[in-house]
């Protein structure tokens, strides 16, 4: 049974409400605003920096940072927002329906119509984790009463970073970082583990979300106590004219341009909209592209391999004592199948071998110097169970032959060009 939901019965965080023009309804009182509007903004998001992978693969449900970014903006006044994103290609649409003759008589859409942005607004992600440690500073201060009552706590953290660019110029104006932290509280977590201890850990939960948009609003009060005493920067002579770091020295100035030299370009995609004062024809043309990205290594390929050879030790010790008269059991009671669980762990420790074997080699050398001798214990152990369960002679065909087919990983597969 579920109460009826209520609407505005959810805490937004940090940034909530709403805005319309030059006025805020709902706002976070602790968000800086501006009596003066300083100028007109677009927020571009570049997904293909590598802060934007780590963030979706980190936070699928998240979706873009664009929607809070640009509802702070305006609610602050300090710039006004400007569409530069895919909404732009809905109104390019109805210019597309005007040039057709489409669009009603006096529907006064066409050129010389959109607002320029002064500025661009790019943010970022910096890092979002989660630290652990509560329940062992109670155990070291109150031994195991501590562990059992303190329970344990963790510490949420984000930091994300915004730009402020002058796009007549090229010039960066303002930059800052905002960070957000909070406490996850699970009391009595030793007693009362599991749903009992739902008092307890409400703040655990909390949205990630939630830390990011506080520390995106942390970054842009920071922006916004800077700009409101902004003084521009300038250089000797003028900007982009040489600068006071010359080079070469008086006896080696730097030669005068020549109008004969090439000119440098920087190839980039815009989104273009162009008007014909007396349309003839529309032309609708189709793209397909493909946009996605793909991670050069499995990051947690050594935790994976790790852990899967941790777990398989206790499955080679029940494979020691088979019996095919009296196959274990399952829990639903079902007969284990013994054939396919071996291929399931066959494949798994296959794929993260083959993922940690293709780590760079600085990396595996690292990974082998924390965890080495543990793999190598652990290595025997699963060896030892092997020879004792291929040692059986009742041991079935098909099982001795998946069973003496599992690769592991070792000092010298790992580096076969040497530590």
């Amino acid at each position: 049974m579920s109460t009826s939901p209520t609407m505005g019965g959810s805490d937004s965080g940090a940034v909530s409400g709403a805005a319309g023009g030059a006025t805020a309804a709902n706002n976070n009182s602790q968000l800086e605003t501006c009596d003066e509007t300083l100028g007109t903004l677009s927020v571009f998001e570049d997904t293909s920096l590598p802060w934007w992978q780590d963030y979706r693969r980190n936070y699928p449900k998240l979706g873009s940072t664009l929607p809070v970014v640009r509802l702070m903006i305006q609610q602050s006044n300090c710039f006004v927002v400007v569409e530069r994103g895919r909404a732009m290609s809905a109104m390019n649409t109805e210019r597309q329906l005007m040039q057709a003759g489409q669009l009603r008589g006096g529907s006064n859409i066409g050129g010389g119509q959109m607002v320029a942005a002064d500025y661009t607004l790019s943010p970022s992600v910096l890092f979002a984790e989660k630290t652990q440690g509560g329940k062992a500073i109670a155990g070291a201060l109150f031994g195991t009463l501590g562990s059992i009552v303190g329970g344990g706590f963790s510490k949420n953290e984000a930091s994300t970073s915004l730009l402020l660019v002058d796009n007549r110029s090229g010039v960066q104006v303002s930059s800052s970082t905002g960070s957000a932290a909070n406490h996850d509280f699970s009391l009595f977590g030793g007693m009362l583990a599991g749903g009992a201890a739902g008092g307890g850990g409400g703040f655990a939960n909390t949205p990630e979300g939630k830390m990011l948009v506080t520390a995106f609003a942390d970054s842009f009060n920071q922006m916004v106590q800077a700009l409101k005493v902004y003084k521009a920067q300038e250089v000797e002579g003028g900007l982009g004219k040489g600068g006071r770091l010359t080079v070469g020295g008086p006896d080696d100035p730097t030669p005068q341009a020549t109008d004969a030299s090439p000119m440098v370009t920087t190839s980039t995609t815009t989104t273009a909209v162009y008007v014909d004062p007396q349309p003839s024809s529309v032309t609708v043309s189709s793209k397909r592209s493909y946009d996605f990205a793909v991670d050069e290594y499995d990051e947690r390929a050594f935790n994976n391999y790790y852990t899967m050879l941790k777990n398989a030790v206790p499955v080679f010790t029940a494979l020691s004592s088979f019996d095919k008269d009296n196959p274990p059991s399952l829990p639903n009671g079902s007969s284990m199948n013994w054939d396919g669980m071996l291929a399931i762990l066959m494949s798994q420790i296959d794929t993260h071998r083959i993922e940690l074997q293709a780590w760079p080699l600085e990396a595996r050398r690292q990974a082998w110097a924390k965890m080495g001798p543990r793999i190598e214990q652990h290595t025997q152990l699963f060896e030892r169970n092997r020879a004792i369960a291929l040692e059986r002679q009742d041991l079935p065909d098909s099982i001795r032959s998946q069973l003496s087919a599992i690769q592991l990983v070792t000092k010298s597969s790992l580096f076969p060009e040497g530590i």
